[in-house]
């Protein structure tokens, strides 16, 4: 798997970061990279990607009979409560936390860190939903499920995920940090090697299963994995991260499924293309680096639009537009009033070439490098590499036409500029 097209698309993005990245089957790691000084053999911290883990261990529980999802909280963890039986907390179950549905009506992490005890205080905190209505995030409310597993299975979340899920993948170097009342910490500080994300991403893509075990029930990933609740004020630009949210699990675009942590922390399960990601950042937008990933591995590009297309007056002065060729070896020709402009490229890829260009007055042939990507349209990033030019010419097809945006970064001479080609007939 050739990771270049997409580390230099990385490399591009003015909001993505990216210091470790690695593409998984259900055999193994496919591809990897590690960003200088970055290395594959260092801890990395997960931060919110914990919670995903505390879902797993909960799966495991299920799975030994130890709780059921519709249990109350209360009734496992009847000192953490408060006293007053009519307190909302006493209805909440375990699938409410899983689903951060418990019934906050606001983010309260800042209210809640400074606390002695989290698990009391989250308990003990207002709640003006009702269980299992509206979606908020909450650490806290997953670390309250880091106490469940501890309660019902005697162990702490470390151990019984060391036990039942880490040591049996050959996982021995986890770290993990812990809230002030001395319990793990269920919804962040979990640090881990990038390779075992992998690992955990290769057991997810095969069902729960790993090295011949079964260590996590596929009927609970079946849950955890599927839209359980919607996420209200989502935002609707985030096409890729999505609106959807199961036990402790994103899900996102292709209904795909991720562990999310804070500035650009991603593992990524897909399913039906029986693949997954590990990404992790120094700093990244989550929804620019989802879309990186699906433009460049799993998104299909549409049929090819061959033609000539008759375009209208430009600032180019481009007469016609043609297309020729497939997604890998395309190539796109502009006729202008002062010669003929080819420019070749590959979907995904990079090529390489010479072609007529302006440099300062004239139009010369000249060496150009053209990366080619699909977002809602074929985009072409040209890089004139004797000048400092790069043009952008993107692509979006209507019906019987085409509409060109063309983008310069520097010039004298040319302008940004949009028009529309008609397919000839």
């Amino acid at each position: 798997m050739n990771l270049s097209p997409f580390l230099a698309a990385c490399g591009a993005a003015a909001d993505v970061h990216l210091t470790h990245f690695l593409c998984v089957t259900p055999v193994g790691i496919a591809a990897q990279y590690a960003a200088p000084p970055y290395r594959m053999d260092t801890l990395r911290l997960c931060y919110s990607m914990t919670k995903s883990f505390t879902s797993l261990a909960v799966g495991i529980a299920w799975g030994q009979g130890l709780l059921a999802l519709d249990d109350l909280i209360g009734d496992i963890l009847p000192d953490c409560m408060p006293e007053d039986r009519g307190h909302p907390a006493w209805e909440i179950r375990v699938r409410d936390l899983l689903t951060m549905s418990g019934g906050i009506g606001e983010n309260t992490y800042s209210a809640l860190f400074g606390e002695p005890d989290w698990v009391k205080a989250y308990l003990h905190q207002d709640f003006p939903h009702p269980p299992g209505g509206v979606y908020l995030y909450s650490t806290h409310g997953s670390h309250v499920l880091s106490a469940l597993v501890e309660r019902v299975s005697g162990q702490s979340l470390e151990d019984f995920l060391n036990r039942y899920l880490f040591h049996p993948m050959g996982i021995f170097e986890a770290q993990w940090e812990r809230a002030p009342e001395g319990r793990i910490a269920g919804g962040m500080g979990l640090s881990l090697y990038p390779a075992s994300l992998a690992k955990i991403a290769q057991m997810l893509l095969n069902s729960g299963a790993y090295g011949g075990q079964q260590l996590l029930p596929a009927a609970y990933l079946d849950l955890a994995a599927a839209v359980q609740i919607k996420k209200q004020g989502h935002d609707p630009e985030a096409v890729y991260g999505g609106d959807g949210y199961g036990f402790q699990f994103h899900i996102g675009k292709h209904e795909h499924y991720r562990m999310d942590g804070a500035f650009g922390q991603i593992c990524l399960i897909c399913p039906q293309k029986r693949l997954a990601f590990v990404a992790l950042s120094s700093g990244s937008k989550t929804e620019s680096l989802l879309r990186l990933i699906y433009t460049h591995f799993l998104e299909d590009a549409p049929p090819f639009s061959a033609g000539i297309y008759r375009m209208e007056e430009n600032p180019m002065h481009i007469r016609t537009l043609a297309l020729s060729g497939d997604w890998e070896d395309g190539t796109l020709t502009l006729q202008t009033d002062t010669g003929v402009q080819t420019l070749r490229f590959r979907l995904n890829g990079e090529t390489c070439g010479r072609t007529v260009f302006i440099k300062d007055l004239q139009t010369h042939e000249q060496t150009y490098v053209c990366r080619a990507a699909w977002r809602d349209g074929l985009e072409l990033t040209v890089h004139y590499i004797e000048t400092p030019y790069i043009a952008v010419h993107r692509l979006s097809f209507l019906e019987n036409a085409v509409r060109l945006d063309f983008q310069i970064n520097v010039s004298f001479t040319l302008k940004d500029f949009a028009a529309v080609g008609i397919l000839c007939t």
